[in-house]
């Protein structure tokens, strides 16, 4: 099974469909992008998928959906580093007296190298742009080691899409 199956997914907002007949498949290991203008419904179709929002049509995954969304309360201006700020993360998940270990450690590292992060790993977090904000916090994001993968840029284009909404592939 794909890690992720939407079929004919629809979605309606204040009376208007904004969402019809949406198709996507993800596997295990890629990295999905949506790209359009504002307003072409790309958090409405990931609020759908998530069940944020109500929708018809169906959903199938493995549970296992990473998401930032366009706005999070992090502490920007917290002095710590971009690394710090990982580890902090995965020292979390082990409780209040758990302490980073050489493991930790080498999580941290190959999280910030998966999102392209580690030439800025001693960079103070309150100076980040906001799309490197954005990779600090998929960094942050729990991790399965049976999926590691190194992601590929790629977009999948919807079955159905409308004339002028799909894109190609992210070079």
């Amino acid at each position: 099974m794909s890690q992720l199956r939407v079929t004919g997914l629809g979605a309606r907002l204040g009376g208007r469909s904004v969402l019809e007949g949406v198709d996507l498949e993800v596997e295990a290991g890629e990295l999905v992008g949506l790209i359009g203008p504002n307003g072409a419904g790309k958090t409405t179709l990931i609020r759908s998928i998530l069940g944020l929002i109500p929708s018809s049509g169906r959903v199938e995954t493995d549970g296992a959906i990473g998401y930032v969304p366009q706005r999070h309360e992090f502490a920007w201006d917290f002095p710590i580093s971009v690394r710090d700020a990982v580890l902090q993360a995965v020292t979390v998940r082990r409780g209040l007296l758990g302490r980073a270990r050489t493991p930790h450690f080498r999580a941290v590292e190959e999280a910030l190298s998966l999102v392209g992060m580690r030439d800025l790993a001693k960079r103070p977090i309150g100076e980040l742009s906001g799309g490197q904000r954005q990779r600090v916090l998929v960094a942050r994001g729990p991790r399965d080691p049976a999926r590691r993968a190194a992601p590929r840029r790629a977009l999948h284009r919807p079955r159905h899409a409308h004339a002028g909404d799909a894109h190609g592939p992210v070079p």
